[in-house]
């Protein structure tokens, strides 16, 4: 990596990124000001991609470094940090408002197109807010609190968030569930839970969400991102995702007799899904529990199949190639171009339950679905619709044709013992 100056712009990974801004935390911490971060992601850089060409988003990227480098000045620190995101450092404010400001000044910049070989390109970001001191003591918790301030961004619809104080407290706890882990996870304090799937036509459950629960030693349940993002940090993220793998085919052969054709959905992390040895590990765990591939669903979130399409593609078609069930969970909430849909090596899609929650009043949402569920059946994808939480939503999502509902009007996330109980009364 290149020496970081004031005002320039680098493409740097992850851990080099982490010693530059420990550097700034500390240079805040001696000279008693405040430090923002704020992560701006490229919404549509894929798409622009697709369409225009991959030279056309090389060129995209080096304008919007350059119209950040103009427009912030010296005093912010610019850095590219992924395929699709920057990380501007700004240093001497005094508070959120003055962080808001520059992000509006960032918004307002990048509402006028930009021309790349005679094209008007218009682009649509995204930008994650946190603070330091006031949202987090560390460099890792910064980084945190911002990626945590532009996922809410995403899911809300919205250009600019910033790190919720409320959020941020209950997130203190997570440099304790870094030390923590590994004697949470030896002490049986990795769980996972399940969340029925029904079919809507018939009634009838045809399987389970299978999804990561983590008492602390007070026996209190941790966030399940916070304690995603410590396992990810700890490299320990690959010991709880099979946790839950485990747990989820062993108890989905004991459905057996109460569901003709049992399935259990896992999620699978950005990271997890980069592991060479995934599927072969995946391979391992079905036979290990006498589990037929068909049995497992694979999720993965369209933002991560959307953030590496080749790789996705890729882990996609070697577990499709072996029967195992492949969806797309949120569907809605990221860009996936059609050209990426009519190839995609999926069986089902995972409509986002912020859709599915206000589509009885919101008429858009409601067309969202619609649109959802009818190009998906035309290329052949089931539509599992989350967040069914009254009989007028599942009547509703039954009208549109869609296949599976998953939320509260059928049952929480409940311990494995619990979940067969709820099926045996079922049947």
């Amino acid at each position: 990596m290149h020496a970081v100056s004031e005002g320039a712009i680098n493409r740097t990974d992850h851990p080099a990124f982490l010693g530059v801004l420990q550097d700034s935390v500390i240079a805040s911490r001696n000279s008693d000001d405040t430090l923002a971060l704020l992560i701006l992601k490229l919404q549509n850089l894929d798409r622009l991609n697709t369409s225009f060409g991959h030279h056309a988003g090389d060129s995209v990227l080096s304008c919007v470094a350059s119209r950040l480098s103009e427009e912030l000045g010296s005093r912010a620190r610019v850095i590219r940090i992924g395929a699709s995101r920057f990380a501007v450092l700004l240093r001497g404010l005094k508070d959120d408002t003055h962080a808001v400001l520059a992000g509006n000044k960032i918004e307002r910049m990048f509402s006028a197109p930009i021309s790349i070989d005679t094209q008007e390109i218009h682009l649509q970001i995204c930008q994650g807010i946190a603070l330091y001191p006031e949202h987090a003591d560390s460099a890792n918790t910064l980084l945190l609190q911002a990626e945590s301030a532009l996922k809410q961004a995403t899911v809300k619809g919205r250009s600019l968030e910033v790190c919720n104080a409320e959020v941020c407290r209950t997130e203190e706890g997570s440099a304790r569930v870094e030390s923590s882990l590994a004697t949470l996870i030896q002490s049986g304090r990795v769980e996972t839970y399940f969340q029925p799937q029904i079919d809507i036509r018939t009634g009838n459950p045809v399987g389970a969400e299978a999804l990561l629960r983590c008492q602390d030693n007070d026996g209190v349940f941790l966030p399940p991102d916070i304690v995603v993002a410590a396992a990810e940090r700890m490299n320990q993220l690959t010991d709880v995702t099979f946790i839950v793998l485990n747990a989820a085919l062993r108890n989905c052969v004991e459905w057996g007799s109460n569901i003709a054709t049992p399935n259990v959905s896992v999620n699978v992390s950005p990271s997890t899904l980069k592991d060479p040895d995934l599927v072969e590990s995946i391979v391992s765990v079905l036979g290990l529990w006498g589990a037929k591939p068909q049995n497992l669903t694979i999720e993965i979130t369209e933002s991560t199949f959307m953030e590496d399409p080749k790789q996705s593609f890729s882990v996609m078609s070697k577990l499709n190639e072996l029967g195992i069930r492949v969806a797309v969970d949120d569907f809605g909430t990221g860009y996936s171009s059609l050209s990426y849909f009519k190839s995609i090596p999926a069986h089902e899609l995972k409509i986002d339950r912020s859709f599915v929650l206000g589509m009885l009043e919101n008429t858009v949402d409601r067309k969202i679905v619609r649109t959802v569920i009818n190009l998906a059946h035309e290329f052949g994808l089931e539509v599992v619709a989350e967040g069914v939480e009254d009989e007028a939503t599942l009547e509703l999502l039954r009208d549109l044709g869609c296949d599976i509902a998953q939320g509260y009007w059928f049952a929480k996330p409940m311990p494995e013992a619990r979940f067969h109980t709820w099926l045996d009364k079922r049947q």
